[in-house]
């Protein structure tokens, strides 16, 4: 192969949209009487996603220019990490995950307990991290503390 031409054909392989700040982040899933969990699914139930739910609460950009909430594509719960694109426009964002549930044929759905939302501020061309979320799953008796909703953006 012609040198000249390697450099730019591997530079254009690795290249992404920039189009603003990403988010990666990562999780594990506990049961609330203690210990990890290695799956997202038991015989009573699976976690089929993990869904980030963002709202900006303040945009570097001028408002006009700022969208007010993204709701990036969910991972599949076992995955245990995700990150988006750079669509993430600069600014203070509030970050949280809301966790979908299959209960399993009959059986009533565990409660399920996400961190509190985090605010983080996200610079264009940079990945915010969100790294060690547990997400904890309680016994069918419903053993988990209430908890006030994340975000005010809709799933």
């Amino acid at each position: 192969m012609n040198r000249r031409w390697a450099l730019p054909v591997l530079l254009a392989i690795g290249c992404v949209d920039v189009n603003g700040g990403a988010v990666e982040l990562s999780w594990a899933v506990v049961k609330s009487e203690g210990g990890e969990l290695t799956s997202c699914q038991t015989e009573d139930w699976t976690l089929s996603k993990v869904k980030l739910r963002a709202r900006l609460l303040h945009c570097d950009a001028g408002e006009n220019q700022c969208h007010s909430c993204l709701l990036p594509d969910p991972w599949a719960c076992d995955v245990v990490h995700g990150s988006t694109l750079f669509e993430f426009q600069p600014g203070d964002w509030e970050l949280s995950i809301a966790v979908a549930q299959d209960p399993a044929t009959g059986q009533t759905a565990s409660p399920i307990r996400v961190p509190d939302p985090i605010v983080r501020h996200v610079v264009n061309g940079e990945v915010t991290e969100l790294q060690g979320l547990l997400i904890v799953v309680g016994s069918s008796d419903g053993n988990l503390p209430e908890q006030d909703s994340a975000t005010t953006c809709e799933l």
